[in-house]
C-alpha cells in the first residue's frame, strides 16, 4: 500500500465509489466520510419566515449564525465518525466541504498533524455556503479557472470515468452539451447560447 487516505466528499451519484476505486488501484487504502448531511440542510433551511423571505430576494445570502447552528447540529455525528477512523492518514482529501463543521476540520488537523490536507472544488466558490474552510488545507484546487486566479487555487480539470464515456464510430453532432441547467448554473445557459449563436450556421449541434 502507498498509504492511507481519508476522503471527505458528498455522496453524489457513484462519484465516491469511482474515486475510491481509482485511489485503491494506485495502491492507497481509503476511508470515506460523507461531508454533507440532510440534518445540516434541514437546520439551515428551517429558520424564521423573515430569514426565508430574505433568501428569496437575496438567494445567496446566509446568516453566519445559521451556518453555525447547522454545524452544531451535525458536530456530534461527525465527531463520532472521526473517532472511528484510523490513527494515521497520509492524506486527507476533501471535495467541496462547505457543509462540514469547522470544529471537525480543527479536530482532523490536530489528530493528523503529519497528513497533507488537500481540497478540491467541483463547484464555483460563489455557490458554496461558506469558503472559509479553505484555511484548513495545505493545497487547494478548483475546476474553475477564474476562482483559481482570484483565490490562489491551483487549476485541476474535472474528472470523468473513462469506461463510462464510450466512443461513437459515427458522428451525428459537432457539438454536444450534457449538463444541469438551474438557477445556480444560469451562466451555463448563457455560454451555450453564445456557442449556438456563433456556430449554428456551420455546425450540427443539440
Amino acid at each position: 500500500m502507498c498509504g492511507n487516505i481519508l476522503l471527505l466528499m458528498p455522496d453524489f451519484f457513484d462519484y465516491p465509489k469511482m474515486i475510491i476505486e481509482e485511489l485503491q488501484s494506485r495502491g492507497y487504502n481509503v476511508d470515506f466520510i460523507c461531508n454533507e448531511s440532510d440534518e445540516y440542510r434541514h437546520t439551515l433551511l428551517s429558520k424564521t419566515i423573515i430569514h426565508r423571505a430574505v433568501r428569496k430576494i437575496f438567494r445567496k445570502y446566509i446568516w453566519p449564525k445559521d451556518i453555525l447552528d447547522a454545524e452544531n447540529a451535525v458536530d456530534e455525528l461527525y465527531a463520532k465518525q472521526i473517532s472511528n477512523c484510523k490513527n494515521k492518514y497520509d492524506y486527507v482529501i476533501c471535495i467541496k466541504g462547505d457543509m462540514f463543521p469547522d470544529s471537525q476540520y480543527r479536530a482532523l488537523r490536530e489528530r493528523y498533524k503529519q497528513a497533507i490536507f488537500l481540497m478540491y472544488q467541483w463547484d464555483d466558490l460563489s455557490l458554496l455556503i461558506k469558503t472559509t474552510h479553505s484555511k484548513w488545507f495545505d493545497k487547494k484546487y478548483s475546476y474553475n479557472i477564474e476562482d483559481c486566479k482570484k483565490n490562489s487555487f491551483q487549476y485541476l480539470p474535472m474528472f470523468s470515468k473513462t469506461n463510462l464515456t464510450g466512443i461513437s464510430i459515427t458522428k451525428k453532432y459537432d457539438i454536444a452539451i450534457i449538463g444541469t441547467i438551474d438557477r445556480a448554473h444560469e451562466k451555463r445557459l448563457r455560454i451555450i447560447e453564445k456557442i449556438y449563436s456563433r456556430y449554428k450556421d456551420t455546425l450540427n449541434s443539440t
